[in-house]
This record gives structure tokens, C-alpha cells and sequence, in this order.
């Protein structure tokens, strides 16, 4: 275990490459219903450190690669519509079978876009075995079950105010251990989120937005881990149905924990998920987050770290 007060990680960058049939949005579909596949690979290539382990003992190294297969469905009801989707991801190593795991994605949601207002409301469930932090080199069974709602109003030609909503649950496995703790004890915990937010449309592919809100983290079992943001940020974004899909965000977090011995966090933030799609069927994707992280333990020397995954 590594004791850090602000410790920063850099994580290898993967292209993703899928072969995919387009997934049409409303206002591109041409008929009531549509589905679409796809299949991606991820990350494939050698992993220099299966284990994370410290500098002071021989990494293992084996040869790894993801695959994702996925289906997106949209259903028209009336002015409405209804879609979902279903995704795996087999994560495989050659030799060290213990990294080996199969996780599952499934989402639904209901999408209204009437005369001035949008409203959108969803569901997700995570079932994975990823490592759930940078200090855990643990691949251990969690869910996690996401609700998520927005209503923008039409103030303008373009231009729209909105709120939107999250609540995310995070569920540790009975028998997950790291180091001798439980996580279910140590991590187990829920989050909130509400933000007020302004869209202006610059194209009709492409919108700006501003977004200003707050979020609060509560932990089951270590109610001294508790902490409250409050998150400004500017993005752009690319609607689904464009050449060039995703979105760019940079803002500005305030991190205040509630035990008045761990320190806060004012800074920058940044997250960024852009996809190209070549020749109606190949997939090229590519991710950067700088975000604020917690050690898996109350009572390390740090109480938070900046994580910068690329």
C-alpha cells in the first residue's frame, strides 16, 4: 500500500477501433424502431504491470486484450421515444486467469422531446470486476445501479435551460477483501448530483454548455469519508448522429470533505470522450479525465488524489 497526500497516475492511452452499425438518433431515424450492433476492441497489447506493483518488485507483464460487444435499440411511442442497450466486456489475460472477468451493462430509458420542453429520464446497472480505484489491485465484484433525469425548456431559437439529476449507488460483493478489509464495509456508498444548466446550439450537430451544481458522496459504513462539490464547467458537445460524436468538458471542482482533518480540493477538471467513425463502419475513440479520487481507506496520509487517466 502506497500513503500519498496528492498522487497523480497516468494510465496508458488506448485507441478503440469497433466495427459498428450507426445508431440513428430521433430525429434521424426513418422508420419507428431501430437497432444497431457493434464489437470493439478496446485495449489489446502488453501489460507491463499486472499487479501495480511498487518499484521495488519485479512487475508481471501478460499479454491482454478487451472485447466489447454491444446493441443499441430506439423505439418510437407516440411523440416519444423509448431506447436502451446491452453491453459486455470481456477482459482476458493469457496467463494470470485471475484478471480474467466478464462485465455487464444494461440501460433503459424514455427521451420526449415535445414543442419547448425535452424531457429524459434513464436507468443503468454496472455488474464489473474492474479494479474500482488505483490503490486496489483487487478485481472485485461490485454494482452499481445509476438513475439519471433532465428537463431543458426552450427559451430561445437555440437556446435552453435545464436541470438535470443523478443518483448512483455503489454495491461491494459480501466476500470482497483487499488487504484484510471489507470493501463492501470500506467503499460501499451512494452519490447525488443536481445541476442547473444552459445549451445553446451552434450547429445543428454541435451546442455549448455551461452547467453549475452539486454533488454529495455518502458512505454506508465510514460516514467520516462523507464529502460534498460543487461543480462549474463549460463543454462542447457532438450529437450521436455526426461525423464526429462525444464531447470536450473543463471545470472547476471544490471538493469539501466533512471530517475536519482531511484536506479539500479546489481546482481544475477536465474530461473529454470524442468518436470518429470512418467509412460508415470503423470506430475510432479516445477518452482524458482529470477528476478528484479518494484512497480506498479513511486514515491515509491523503485523504484525496488527483487522478489523470489518458
Amino acid at each position: 500500500m502506497r500513503d500519498f497526500a496528492l498522487a497523480r497516475r497516468i494510465e496508458q492511452n488506448f485507441l478503440s477501433i469497433a466495427l459498428e452499425a450507426r445508431c440513428p438518433q430521433p430525429g434521424a431515424l426513418q422508420s419507428d424502431s431501430s437497432v444497431a450492433r457493434m464489437i470493439s476492441v478496446p485495449n489489446i497489447g502488453i501489460d507491463t504491470n499486472v499487479f501495480n506493483d511498487p518499484l521495488n518488485v519485479t512487475p508481471k507483464r501478460d499479454f491482454t486484450f478487451d472485447l466489447s460487444p454491444k446493441a443499441e435499440l430506439w423505439l418510437r411511442m407516440g411523440r416519444t421515444w423509448v431506447f436502451g442497450s446491452v453491453a459486455e466486456e470481456i477482459i482476458w489475460y493469457q496467463k494470470y486467469s485471475s484478471e480474467r472477468s466478464v462485465d455487464s451493462t444494461y440501460s433503459i430509458g424514455w427521451k420526449a422531446p415535445l414543442n419547448r420542453v425535452v424531457l429524459t429520464t434513464s436507468a443503468t446497472r454496472l455488474s464489473t470486476k474492474s479494479r474500482p480505484g488505483f490503490e486496489i489491485d483487487e478485481r472485485a465484484q461490485r454494482v452499481e445501479p445509476l438513475y439519471a433525469g433532465s428537463v431543458e425548456v426552450r427559451g430561445f431559437a437555440k437556446t435552453f435551460l435545464g436541470v438535470r439529476g443523478t443518483w448512483n449507488q455503489v454495491r461491494f460483493a459480501d466476500d470482497a477483501v483487499f488487504n484484510g478489509s471489507s470493501l463492501a464495509d470500506q467503499l460501499d456508498r451512494t452519490v447525488s448530483t443536481a445541476a442547473i444548466t444552459l445549451r445553446h446550439e451552434l450547429t445543428p450537430l454541435t451546442s455549448i454548455m455551461f452547467s453549475g451544481g452539486r454533488s454529495e458522496q455518502r458512505f454506508k459504513s465510514e460516514p467520516l469519508r462523507n464529502s460534498t462539490s460543487a461543480d462549474y464547467s463549460v463543454g462542447l458537445l457532438f450529437d450521436p448522429a455526426a461525423l464526429i460524436r462525444g464531447s470536450v468538458t473543463l471545470g472547476y471542482t471544490v471538493y469539501t470533505p466533512e471530517a475536519s482533518d482531511l484536506p479539500g480540493y479546489r481546482g481544475s477538471t477536465a474530461e473529454a470522450g470524442l468518436t470518429y467513425t470512418l467509412l460508415g463502419s470503423t470506430r475510432v475513440a479516445g477518452t482524458i479525465t482529470r477528476a478528484v479520487d479518494l484512497p480506498w481507506r479513511y486514515g491515509l496520509k491523503g485523504s484525496r488524489f488527483l487522478s489523470k487517466p489518458f
